[in-house]
């Protein structure tokens, strides 16, 4: 069992490096659109947890806005710095 165990942690290992491995952009800027891309959509995904946990009373409001505040303010601030690496590498603005 021990040797199941440790073949497949070597195999999961081996398969993250080749996923990292697709990943690797060819210039810094993509590497910052890439980062951005992958914030903003987390950011995306707390902003609707925090609606979920207000809708359910888990959490209060007071903890709700100053949560969204803070977390609009830094996807505001990711967005224009992604546009700003999208006019530096030529691609098209959304």
């Amino acid at each position: 069992m021990l040797e199941a165990t440790q073949k497949t942690s070597q195999s999961s290992e081996k398969g993250n490096s080749i996923k990292e491995d697709a990943l690797i952009a060819p210039a810094p800027v993509y590497k910052q659109l890439l980062q951005g891309y992958a914030e903003e959509h987390a950011i995306q995904d707390l902003l609707y947890y925090l609606a979920d946990g207000l809708r359910r009373k888990s959490i209060g409001l007071d903890t709700y806005l100053k949560h969204v505040r803070e977390l609009s303010r830094k996807q505001f601030i990711l967005r224009a710095t992604m546009r700003k690496c999208r006019q530096i590498a030529g691609l098209p603005l959304k």
